[in-house]
């Protein structure tokens, strides 16, 4: 609607128009009052810690936003190896569409870090065989070079690490030489191997 004023010369009217509003600001998730937001699909890392980057979507209008940067929230490219799936938080930066107080925007997501799979494990032993001094732990296993070890834990109370070729289940076998009566309660078990086997690349 239009309005039509009139005024006597010599008089002038002096008329100022309401500011527009400032642009918005572009908000990384559905929070904001203007509604718009981004969609992060097929962002991850991978088994190496290698950040895998996906799409970023605008919500309102559906176009592609363009990636300018992704790294950790430290700033680093890439993240240490892990061998249990993680979460792990990214940071994205990407260009805005236009009608924001801004041209680009970083947004910090949660992505999974794939596990990696390990070549070594440390296998910490110990002869049990308290109650004879005379009895022999031997253990086989093939070591993180793939080649075939053998060694002994000889008497009571006596305790090795070793570096065992991942998976060490396959890979490490142990028996007691006996000389005598040998008590099972006090010989090593599987579980207390287990307990004490560590992944250590």
């Amino acid at each position: 609607m239009s309005d039509l004023i009139f005024a006597r010369s010599p008089y002038t009217i002096k008329h100022t128009s309401t500011a527009n509003p400032p642009d918005p600001a572009y908000e990384c998730f559905e929070t904001n009052i203007y509604g718009r937001y981004a969609d992060f699909t097929g962002f991850s890392v991978n088994a190496a810690g290698t950040i895998v980057n996906g799409t970023i979507t605008d919500k309102i209008s559906g176009a592609t936003l363009t990636r300018t940067a992704t790294t950790t929230t430290s700033g680093a490219t890439s993240f240490p190896v892990v061998f249990e799936a993680t979460q792990v938080n990214i940071r994205v930066t990407f260009n805005l569409p236009s009608g924001y107080n801004a041209s680009s925007h970083t947004c910090e997501i949660e992505v999974t870090q794939a596990a990696a799979t390990p070549t070594c494990q440390a296998v910490t032993i110990f002869n049990m065989s308290a109650m004879n001094t005379t009895s022999s732990l031997v253990y086989n296993y093939t070591d993180c070079s793939n080649a075939s070890q053998t060694g002994t834990l000889s008497g009571a109370n006596t305790k090795v690490t070793i570096n065992v070729k991942f998976p060490y289940t396959t890979n490490f076998s142990y028996f007691y030489s006996i000389a005598g009566v040998q008590p099972f309660v006090y010989t090593a078990t599987d579980s207390y191997i287990a307990s004490r086997v560590k992944i250590i690349g």
